[in-house]
């Protein structure tokens, strides 16, 4: 299969909910979808109170796994998400190191195609001892950039 790419006008927000506190972050970008075989990539730039983040998403067609790579002058973060399972990774953050997290996918949806389509991931983050840091929701939509 060839692999089709396409510039994205892409909007959403990402909802992050720790103890009781809830943060809604939205985002509007021009990003690129790739789209292969067995999976979606989507890639663009997400702004907080952090600063800039590069984001690479790669959806798997079937649903059941994403990855979430999160580059910023911070640090590098690379999210393995499959659902129902817990995956132990390690967050790179500058000045401090390794920090070991546990992540856990509870429901992917992706719907449309290379010319539009909605994507929401919601996971959760824990510490290795499984102590709940938050849970997570990105939710977006990408359209094909009329240039």
């Amino acid at each position: 299969m060839e692999v089709i790419k396409e510039r994205v006008k892409i909007v959403g927000e990402n909802q992050i909910r720790q103890d009781e506190e809830q943060e809604v972050i939205p985002f509007s970008s021009l990003g690129t979808i790739y789209i292969h075989e067995q999976a979606i990539f989507l890639t663009f730039e997400m702004e907080d109170a952090s600063g800039k983040h590069d984001i690479r998403m790669k959806l798997a067609k079937d649903k059941q796994s994403a990855e979430i790579v999160r580059r910023n002058n911070m640090g590098k973060l690379k999210l393995p998400l499959v659902l129902g399972k817990d995956q132990t990774f390690t967050y790179a953050l500058a000045g401090v190191g390794q920090l070991a997290l546990q992540s856990r996918l509870n429901a992917l949806e992706v719907e449309g195609d290379e010319g539009q389509g909605r994507v929401v991931c919601q996971y959760d983050l824990s510490d290795p001892y499984k102590k709940a840091i938050g849970k997570y929701q990105l939710e977006l939509q990408y359209w094909r950039e009329v240039v």
